[in-house]
């Protein structure tokens, strides 16, 4: 009897990634319709289409374990930590009295970093 076969921590990276981006849509309009806050979903509705299908994309390709795709995600990730210290005077004062803001910064980070450990970190063995 074939023992079952291990998921593909590619794959596992994209599952995450993609309920990573369901998450922070569903967050969005949590902020927008229920709290009445300004919401990523008060931007543009072409550039939120433009985003989700740019991010999809680069998810479906990090299942697929294509390289570009992986460095593609390194790259925005970086941009997303970058660009929050870059702005900081701005950022940490609206902070300060927002912990649901904290801690969607926290989730995403977090999310995003361990998605980043499934992709790049140690794949295991295969057995012969």
């Amino acid at each position: 009897m074939e023992a079952a076969k291990q998921p593909n921590s590619d794959v596992l990276a994209s599952n995450l990634l993609f309920g990573y981006l369901a998450f922070i849509y569903a967050w969005a309009a949590l902020d927008k319709y229920v709290l009445h806050r300004v919401s990523l979903l008060d931007v543009e509705p072409k550039g939120i289409a433009i985003t989700i299908i740019a991010c999809a994309v680069t998810y479906y390709f990090i299942r697929k374990g294509k390289l570009l795709a992986k460095l593609l995600f390194i790259l925005l990730f970086a941009w997303q930590i970058i660009g929050p210290v870059l702005d900081y005077k701005r950022l940490l004062p609206h902070l300060a009295h927002d912990p649901v803001g904290i801690a969607n910064y926290a989730i995403s980070y977090a999310v995003q970093g361990w998605a980043l450990v499934l992709i790049f970190g140690r794949k295991p063995v295969q057995a012969a």
